[in-house]
């Protein structure tokens, strides 16, 4: 319902020729929405970002949804922006910050060498944390902890199309395994741990087995037709030329800071 009703906001500022947004894949992006969180990007924020506060408050008073600009973060890309804006603008500046869950910086170099240490490792050893805490827990019940935080997992080797080290993934699972056994001699067969229910397992999922399957589908993705890929390949497309998409995905991202 909120995606909704933020979509007329979206549309106005899309169709606005004064907001002026990024040209990519051979489209001009200027906005991302998820859920209550919206990222706006601009190559002409002087114009752009008056422009689309003005045209938030006339929004505001339809609708009553309200942002607190002073919370607002501000992450300029390029080093020739004007610092005179930094103090006339009631916003935040960084120099990093975390959009859905993924971190990013001002160069996207240190986003590539850092994306482990910021996010996998740091996930990992939350992780371990919650492991910690539930270290007295039954067998079964340790199996519906670890089900929660797998999808967060997921979720960012979704989102990052990069082929993670292999020894990160099972480094993951072998600390699920010692969490699960609590450091002692397993029970049973470690097949037994990973397969299905109606064949006597516990259903423990595994990372690296799902990391692979995301991997299938983007590359499922990458070879679509133009007319039907999701605008993300075209963008990729656009940045690798002249070499393959495909090839993006076998590029591992470095395991070392």
């Amino acid at each position: 319902i909120f995606a909704l009703v933020l979509e007329p906001l979206a549309i106005a500022i899309r169709s606005n020729p004064n907001i002026k947004g990024v040209m990519a894949g051979q489209q001009e992006h200027k906005i991302l929405l998820y859920a209550d969180n919206i990222l706006l990007i601009s190559s002409n924020p002087q114009i752009t970002v008056p422009t689309m506060c003005s045209l938030i408050d006339d929004f505001s008073q339809i609708s009553g949804y309200k942002i607190n600009w002073s919370k607002s973060e501000v992450m300029p890309l390029s080093k020739n922006h004007n610092n005179m804006l930094e103090v006339q603008w009631p916003f935040k500046w960084v120099k990093w910050l975390i959009w859905v869950s993924v971190s990013g910086n001002q160069t996207c170099t240190w986003i590539r060498k850092k994306i482990c240490r910021l996010t996998f490792n740091q996930l990992f050893k939350r992780s371990k944390i919650c492991y910690r805490i539930g270290a007295n827990l039954q067998c079964l019940f340790k199996v519906e902890l670890i089900l929660i935080i797998v999808p967060k997992i997921n979720y960012l080797s979704y989102m990052l199309p990069l082929a993670l080290p292999l020894s990160l993934l099972k480094e993951y699972n072998k600390n699920v395994e010692s969490y699960i056994w609590q450091g002692k001699k397993p029970l049973f067969n470690r097949t037994k741990l990973y397969s299905a229910k109606s064949s006597g397992g516990l259903s423990l999922p595994r990372v690296d087995w799902y990391h692979w399957s995301f991997s299938l589908s983007q590359w499922t993705k990458i070879n679509m037709a133009p007319n039907v890929a999701p605008t993300w390949v075209h963008i990729e497309q656009e940045l690798l030329a002249p070499f393959p998409t495909e090839a993006f995905l076998t590029q591992f991202a470095p395991t070392s800071t």
